[in-house]
C-alpha cells in the first residue's frame, strides 16, 4: 500500500470508521500479559501522604514535599525553639571557656574580660549569659570571629574548630572574678 493511499485512507471518514474497529480487534485478540505489583516507591509514598496532610494556615511553612501529623497546641509547646538565649537555652551554651592571656589580663583591670564563645552566638545572647553566669551588668560586648588552625600530626592533617572571641565590657565597679582557683 502506497504513501498516498493510507493518507487518503485516513482522511475518508470511511477509512477512519473501518480502521478503528480493526485497531480495537486487534488489541482485543492480544493476550494480555499479568504484571506483578510492584511496591509503590518514595516518591509515590510521599505524594499519597501529602494529599492527606491537612494544611493549617499558622504552621509557618509550605509543606512541600514532606509530611508530619497535625499537633496540638501542647505538643507544639514543648518542643524546643529557636537557637537563642533570650527562649531559655542555658547560659554556658554560648559560653566555651574564659581567655586568659596576656592581653585579657592587662584588659580586665579595665573591667573588659575576653571569652571564647560559639560562632552562632550573637551579641545579645553573649551579655545574657554573661549576665546570667557572672551576676553583672554588661555595658558593651564586641566581638572578633577566628578560623581554625590547620594542624598537622604526621601525614594526618585536620583543622582546629572554629571560634569567636567577645570581649565583655562591665559595668563600673563590678568585676569578674575568673582567676579564682586557678
Amino acid at each position: 500500500m502506497s504513501i498516498l493511499s493510507k493518507v487518503k485512507k485516513l482522511v475518508s471518514a470511511d477509512g477512519a470508521a473501518e480502521e478503528k474497529p480493526q485497531k480495537k480487534a486487534a488489541l482485543e485478540a492480544k493476550p494480555k500479559r499479568v504484571a506483578a505489583k510492584k511496591a509503590p516507591t518514595k516518591t509515590v509514598a510521599k505524594i499519597a501522604a501529602a494529599s492527606e496532610h491537612t494544611h493549617n494556615e499558622n504552621d509557618g511553612h509550605d509543606h512541600a514535599g514532606h509530611n508530619h501529623a497535625p499537633q496540638t497546641p501542647a505538643a507544639r509547646q514543648s518542643q524546643p525553639q529557636a537557637v537563642s538565649a533570650a527562649v531559655g537555652i542555658g547560659a554556658a551554651h554560648y559560653i566555651l571557656r574564659p581567655l586568659i592571656t596576656e592581653k585579657g589580663t592587662t584588659t580586665a583591670q579595665h573591667g573588659t574580660y575576653m571569652f571564647a564563645v560559639k560562632p552562632e552566638a550573637g551579641k545579645a545572647a553573649i551579655k545574657q549569659a554573661i549576665e546570667k553566669l557572672y551576676g553583672v551588668t554588661v555595658v558593651k560586648v564586641r566581638t572578633s570571629r577566628y578560623d581554625g588552625k590547620v594542624v598537622r600530626t604526621g601525614k594526618i592533617s585536620g583543622r582546629r574548630s572554629n571560634f569567636k572571641k567577645a570581649f565583655v565590657t562591665v559595668a563600673d565597679g563590678q568585676q569578674i572574678s575568673i582567676h579564682n582557683g586557678v
